[in-house]
């Protein structure tokens, strides 16, 4: 949504700023990345004179970014102290506007705001981005292809790392394995993957934030299981075999009586 505030004079109509993620959530201590548009005409209507981006600037718990201290400012602006060396913009001076924030603290919660400045003309994207901190609370669900949720060698399994209230997939983690980490592994954002599952995929696992192990969650058990076809040919290979051992019996029976 393109967010209109007043039209400067002379200026065309596509002038805005545009938040893809209206409001989003972080755990506390991981980081969060803000995507953000903003547009302006190439030139003056009136005029051929070329606009140019001259200052942009991000502001946190202020509607329309009339502050003194700011989350980034690429200008003189000052920064607010909390948000020295944590805040990076990783947009441009044309129209990207995504700023990214590390290190996440429970203070951090509320709303942030884009404001640009071009050829003297200001303009604010009012609406902004709320973010909501949530604690380290993590835990691991398992999904699999198999039925009830059962873990079999050749299922399609995943496993991913959840917090309790918060659904973001922008927390960087790091997954264990029998209380080791595990590297090289099949991730994406919160999950792991096991496509096909193996026997040797059994054990214990947990999740954490990756600069933060203490944020480690509850182990979870995986148990794979020989698929029901082995387990129904190992059962018959064990009742063949009993089988032929309680006919040789007999037949030793038999022999002995006579």
């Amino acid at each position: 949504l393109y967010l209109n505030l007043i039209k400067p004079q002379g200026i065309g109509q596509t002038w805005g700023v545009q938040y893809p993620q209206s409001s989003t959530c972080a755990v506390r201590g991981s980081s969060v990345v803000f995507p953000c548009l903003y547009d302006y005409p190439e030139t003056q209507d009136s005029k051929s004179v070329q606009h140019q981006v001259e200052t942009v600037m991000w502001c946190f718990k202020d509607e329309m970014c009339f502050t003194d201290s700011f989350v980034y400012h690429s200008g003189q602006g000052t920064i607010e102290s909390e948000f020295i060396k944590r805040a990076e913009y990783l947009g441009d001076k044309h129209k990207n506007c995504t700023l990214n924030i590390k290190v996440i603290r429970t203070t951090d919660q509320g709303t942030y705001r884009f404001r640009f400045i071009v050829n003297h003309n200001k303009w604010t994207g009012v609406s902004g981005v709320a973010l909501s901190v949530k604690g380290k609370e993590l835990q691991v669900k398992v999904n699999s292809s198999g039925e009830n949720n059962t873990v079999r060698e050749g299922d399609r399994v995943t496993l991913i790392c959840e917090n309790r209230n918060c659904t973001s997939t922008q927390t960087e983690l790091i997954w264990f394995k029998n209380g080791q980490p595990l590297s090289n592994t099949q991730t994406t954002a919160n999950t792991l993957f096991f496509n096909p599952v193996s026997s040797e995929s059994s054990g214990n696992y947990a999740c954490a934030l990756k600069n933060y192990p203490n944020s480690i969650s509850q182990h979870i058990i995986m148990d794979v299981r020989f698929p029901d076809k082995l387990n129904i040919v190992l059962l018959a290979s064990v009742l063949g075999t009993s089988i032929l051992l309680i006919l040789g019996s007999i037949v030793i029976l038999i022999a002995v009586k006579r």
